[in-house]
């Protein structure tokens, strides 16, 4: 499994204070756990070669409080689980989380409790150490 990947990129962010816009989603409208039902990578170069990490047993939470911060868990199989916590954004149809020095900005569609965050991102499609572009693409249910 590309662990290293997952750790920088999913959930390596930065702090930030929560805010809205009156175009798009409002921190209240997301508050609550979500859990992923799936976590594909698509790449960039070949969009017929993707990845599902959880149909391959990876499980993935993402808790949003009402006072703007977030807990992201990531259980690899037969990992102990992994998490970041800092604070989030949304600002229109962007969802920002932010801590631990950086931050990763998702395009967020939302239909009453089932959320899809979208992201361009990179994924060790053939496992050689090298990472690929790649469309992230997490559909979560609250």
């Amino acid at each position: 499994m590309n662990s290293r990947r997952l750790g920088i990129s999913a959930l390596a962010l930065m702090l930030v204070t929560a805010c809205g816009d009156a175009t798009g989603l409002e921190p209240a409208d997301l508050q609550g756990t979500w859990v992923a039902n799936s976590m594909v990578f698509t790449s960039t170069a070949d969009p017929t070669l993707t990845v599902d990490l959880i149909a391959g047993g990876t499980a993935l939470s993402l808790q949003l409080a009402a006072d703007g911060m977030f807990l992201w868990t990531l259980t690899e199989v037969g990992a102990a689980p992994a998490t970041s916590t800092g604070a989030y954004s949304v600002v229109g149809s962007t969802l920002t989380l932010t801590a631990a020095g950086t931050s990763e900005a998702f395009t967020i569609t939302r239909d009453g409790n089932n959320m899809t965050l979208t992201a361009n991102d990179e994924y060790d499609f053939d496992e050689d150490g090298l990472d690929e572009a790649a469309m992230l693409r997490v559909t979560l249910t609250r």
